[in-house]
């Protein structure tokens, strides 16, 4: 369901040390909302905003790929984002 590979992987943990699992966690969590993205030229971005198993609240951007997920970039909520998160029961 999900394309991994080094390049997406390593931008995650490197540049916003975030792992592939917590990743999926928030893309999968039952409370996650649509946040507005951006597209690009070649394909359509999405944005989500969720939580992990162990509470951490990220802002994803992903696309979709034939039958795959490609997370493009993620990075920890900022305070509006958190309490945007926490609001929504």
């Amino acid at each position: 369901m999900f394309d991994w590979d080094e390049a997406n992987v390593t931008h995650l943990l490197t540049r916003h040390g975030v792992s592939p699992e917590e990743a999926e966690e928030t893309f999968a969590d039952p409370r996650r909302q649509t946040i507005s993205a951006y597209n690009v030229p070649a394909e359509r971005r999405r944005g989500l905003l969720g939580a992990t198993g162990g509470g951490r609240v990220l802002v994803l951007i992903y696309t979709i790929r034939e039958d795959s997920v490609r997370i493009i970039t993620a990075r920890d909520a900022d305070g509006a984002e958190k309490r945007r998160y926490r609001r929504r029961k």
